[in-house]
């Protein structure tokens, strides 16, 4: 029967496989010594408690799981962002965008569906911005609406809209981790972008996520 020790190694391995990322990208994502994470891999010895729920919390499983314990892989579920409205209540109209993209006169908004309504009080400070894709699944889905209050920075684990060059306006969940920046999707078949030195020049923050809303 393998020991907890050998569960830790093969478990940690295989959460490595599925999110396709290297030992170095683990370390720079955990700000783990490569040392210290040839050691976990060869099951020399295994991490402290604070340093396995970094790791389990990157690979997005279960810390009791990856420790080698008789335990779910899934992460407890998050609380939801928000109930599906199907009866909207009155509020303050709020435009709807389609896709953002950043160009030389900063951020370019492309407005599709006229407005959509929210309870706040600047609606100048918010954009309702129509999601795509799946990267989000199993919380947002594609073709759901997130209102966005923007702003230029998140605090660390918050989800917001964020560009890179060349893309579109898209919702991960931003982990800061001392001089590096994860994008984090839900969906597992996402691995994370991990961004450090002048890569964060490069990432652009529309808005923070405050609420989601399936158009049924």
């Amino acid at each position: 029967m393998a020991s907890q020790k050998e569960k830790f190694v093969a478990r940690l391995r295989e959460a490595m496989a599925f999110r396709g990322m290297r030992q170095t990208d683990l370390c720079q994502a955990a700000d783990i010594k490569k040392s210290a994470m040839c050691q976990y891999v060869k099951g020399s010895f295994m991490p402290k408690s604070d340093v396995l729920d970094r790791l389990a919390k990157i690979l997005d499983v279960s810390t009791p799981w990856l420790g080698g314990y008789d335990s779910p892989k899934e992460r407890e579920p998050l609380p939801p962002l928000a109930e599906p409205f199907l009866h909207y209540e009155p509020g303050t109209p709020v435009r709807v965008i389609g896709s953002i993209r950043c160009g030389y006169g900063g951020m370019a908004f492309e407005e599709t569906d006229g407005v959509e309504y929210a309870n706040v009080r600047h609606p100048e400070e918010y954009i309702w911005l129509k999601v795509k894709g799946d990267s989000m699944e199993p919380r947002i889905h594609d073709g759901d609406l997130a209102l966005i209050r923007l702003q230029p920075d998140l605090e660390n684990g918050e989800i917001g809209a964020v560009i890179l060059p060349g893309e579109e306006g898209t919702l991960k969940r931003v982990l800061k981790q001392k001089g590096n920046l994860v994008l984090q999707a839900f969906n597992p078949q996402y691995p994370p972008l991990i961004l450090s030195g002048e890569e964060l020049n490069e990432v652009h923050i529309v808005g923070k996520l405050m609420e989601t809303r399936t158009k049924w």
